[in-house]
């Protein structure tokens, strides 16, 4: 469901701030957990938009977005998962064949103007298809690719993820509460930074060559105030609306490092927590080669919340009109006042007549343009005299962040189907991470009819989904809920499965702790490791098997590592049900 040009690396832009977060300088180890940058105008440096945002500038939302966009918008990515749909439109037959499917549709609520701006549009995103290979389809942006990550390595990743999946039985770690479904490859929820009793190296960085020498070493990370949990604005402490803090003082998952080459290239300089560095080096180059394919997506999918302005003004909307207006409906056109009937009773009979003999104008598609700008910020973000986008105002995580590198979390997960459980149930509604604000603005007036959404109801809008096929790459931000829809065999009578690699991008303009600052953490790794000692050779297989099992403190051991798991996933489940619960909260009159 998820995962995510090149050109020379110059330098990061600096933060201007009383602290700065460096390599060793970092929220919850020796900043304040809630820490988060200050910017300056040159450069200009924030935290991007999210879901998860204290206030006004750190949070993000959408506009209400009508259901004719809605239905152009799926229209649009349905026509997209079409094979050379990028060349097709272009042929003047199939793409008038395909505007009277639109038009012809049944359930779509589909005008002429709304099939011309969807041709032409898809006209403009073949030509950024061209140059990226991706297209984005959904306001946010959601962008996919199918053409991102060739067959060889898909084909190289399948073979190397293999090792991870052919083991025995009792060696896989299936997802608790998922009825032995979802089989856990390599997840953050295991060994994850635990506050008040993991270790951090305070002066030194861990590489992939020496960090399992360094298991054990290192200082216990102190447990953070419960002030550093809540959100400060200004000088003040303050929470969230609700029951649990903002930061979690408990857990935090741990990314790995990665840095540039000269060439480009993405480089893993710390480890992938729950990956053996030695173990799987074919593995980490493979997922390397992965995160060069998802860095053009990820640009893609960043630059609306760096340039929100920047948009597709595809249906024009102020507010509702409606036929008759029923403002201008004669009043001796209502029914007659019937006997007793009182003034108050009567005016309002005549307005409910009003409004049922009112039929509501559904604003249709303008004509189409690629995205706009309000004139006065033209010259912001415009090259002089042309619609070419200032090089500054894009998003290029190479080129802006090549000094300074990227933190990503890995995931991968196997859901797997048998006749005897045939049917994968889907997932919740969540954004990753902890405590959601708003997702969506209400800037504008309108109905049900217009919007999907009635007066004092939840200000939620559900954007649309994508399909998640073989070799297919999908980015989408965190100002997003997303949840994995319910699937099933297609054949009954056979197994199945659908695997999944999920990159994380920490927002490069923090850096938070980090496998290159906490040395790993599985006791099975550490045992590996002294095994090679020359004195424990001399030990029987068992001695040294009671040597590793029998540590009382440090490293930890996968059945401890699981219990602490289901601690996280207790935290991160009332979250969810909290960040449900605040995503709704909002209220709007329409």
């Amino acid at each position: 469901m998820h995962v995510k040009s090149l050109r020379a690396v110059v330098s990061t832009p600096e933060y201007h701030s009383s602290q700065s977060s460096s390599r060793f300088s970092l929220p919850g180890l020796t900043l304040p957990l809630n820490w988060v940058p200050e910017w300056s105008d040159h450069p200009h440096v924030r935290l991007f938009r999210n879901a998860l945002g204290a206030d006004q500038d750190g949070e993000a939302s959408l506009n209400l977005t009508t259901l004719r966009e809605f239905t152009m918008l799926q229209i649009m990515d349905t026509i997209t998962d079409k094979p050379n749909w990028y060349e097709k439109v272009f042929d003047e037959t199939i793409s008038d064949k395909w505007k009277q499917e639109m038009l012809q549709g049944e359930g779509h609520d589909v005008s002429q103007a709304m099939a011309d701006w969807i041709t032409e549009e898809l006209c403009y995103k073949a030509q950024v298809f061209s140059e990226t290979g991706a297209i984005s389809i959904y306001n946010g942006d959601v962008v996919k690719s199918d053409i991102a990550v060739p067959s060889e390595l898909r084909e190289s990743l399948r073979n190397k993820v293999g090792v991870l999946e052919n083991i025995p039985e009792v060696y896989k770690d299936y997802c608790p509460g998922s009825d032995d479904k979802v089989l856990n490859l390599v997840h953050p929820s295991l060994f994850p930074l635990m506050y008040g009793c993991s270790r951090v190296l305070k002066d030194t960085l861990i590489s992939l060559d020496d960090c399992i020498k360094n298991i054990g070493k290192g200082e216990i990370v102190p447990i953070p105030p419960e002030k550093d949990t809540m959100f400060v604005r200004g000088k003040t402490s303050m929470n969230s609306n609700g029951d649990r803090p903002p930061f979690s003082n408990n857990f935090q998952w741990l990314p790995c490092e990665v840095e540039f080459s000269e060439d480009g290239s993405s480089k893993i300089v710390s480890y992938i927590n729950n990956l053996h560095p030695r173990k799987h080096q074919d593995l980490y180059s493979i997922i390397e080669k992965l995160i060069d394919k998802a860095i053009p997506l990820w640009n893609m999918t960043l630059k609306p919340l760096k340039n929100r302005h920047l948009k597709f003004d595809r249906i024009p909307f102020a507010s509702p009109k409606y036929d008759p207006d029923p403002d201008k409906i004669p009043d001796e056109d209502a029914p007659p006042r019937e006997d007793g009937e009182i003034e108050a009773e009567y005016l309002e009979a005549i307005w409910d007549w009003k409004e049922s003999q009112r039929r509501v104008i559904q604003p249709d598609a303008a004509k189409f343009r690629p995205p706009s700008l309000p004139k006065h910020m033209k010259p912001m973000y415009f090259k002089p005299g042309t619609r070419e986008i200032k090089e500054e105002i894009k998003v290029d995580l190479k080129r802006d962040y090549g000094e300074r590198g990227l933190q990503i979390i890995v995931k991968l997960a196997n859901i797997e189907l048998a006749p005897e459980k045939p049917e994968y149930e889907g997932g919740s509604w969540h954004v990753e991470g902890q405590l959601t604000l708003t997702i969506l603005e209400t800037k504008t007036d309108g109905s049900k009819k217009f919007f999907g959404c009635q007066n004092w109801s939840s200000g939620v809008q559900e954007v649309g989904s994508v399909h998640c096929c073989e070799g297919r790459l999908i980015t989408f931000p965190n100002i997003l809920q997303h949840q994995v829809q319910p699937f099933k065999l297609a054949d009954p009578t056979k197994a199945g499965h659908r695997k999944i690699v999920a990159f994380f991008l920490v927002d490069p303009n923090i850096r938070i702790i980090s496998t290159a600052n906490v040395p790993p953490q599985q006791r099975s790794w550490w045992g590996e490791e002294i095994a090679h000692i020359a004195a424990l050779n001399k030990l029987s297989a068992e001695l040294k098997e009671n040597i590793v099992n029998n540590v009382d403190d440090f490293p930890i051991g996968m059945d401890e590592a699981k219990e602490i798991r289901l601690e996280l996933m207790e935290e991160r489940k009332s979250y969810a049900i909290q960040q449900e619960s605040m995503f709704k909260e909002p209220k709007f009159a329409l």
